[in-house]
């Protein structure tokens, strides 16, 4: 009975990880590479790297830790760069209304991945009223800002 136990709690976090590093993969897909500072771009390959990230060939849950660990760093090595490069292109790190919202707009017509596409569509949804707001109160505390 023990060893059953033993084996449940093994598959339930083999599927955990699993799970966290698909949905890594997900977000990685959705990342727009115009936006990646050249040096990483020209560092990190990133179709190689989902590839690794994609191989299902050792599934063990040691080799399962070293791919969750790589897809965080991979991921945040991305999101970084992005920061990078905008503060060097616009100076700021900064993001207008109009350029949230447009960027809302992009993610949920391209992103591969349902969730995060319905998630930028009510986002978007959600700064548009917000502009809208603005427009018809021109003191609100939050317009002065920008």
């Amino acid at each position: 009975m023990r060893k059953k136990i033993e084996e449940v709690k093994e598959a339930y976090r083999k599927d955990f990880f699993i799970k966290k590093i698909e949905h890594i993969i997900d977000i990685i897909k959705c990342v727009d590479q115009s936006k990646i500072d050249p040096f990483i771009k020209e560092s990190v390959n990133i179709d190689e790297s989902l590839k690794r990230l994609n191989d299902k060939s050792s599934y063990n849950f040691d080799t399962l830790i070293d791919k969750y660990i790589f897809a965080n760093n991979l991921l945040e090595t991305l999101e970084n760069s992005i920061i990078v490069n905008r503060v060097i292109t616009t100076g700021t790190i900064d993001m207008s209304l109009d350029e949230a919202i447009e960027h809302c707009k992009e993610m949920s017509e391209k992103c591969p991945n349902g969730k995060c596409a319905l998630e930028h569509k009510q986002l978007y949804d959600w700064l548009n009223e917000l502009k809208v707001y603005r427009m018809f109160n021109p003191y609100n505390e939050d317009q002065k800002s920008e």
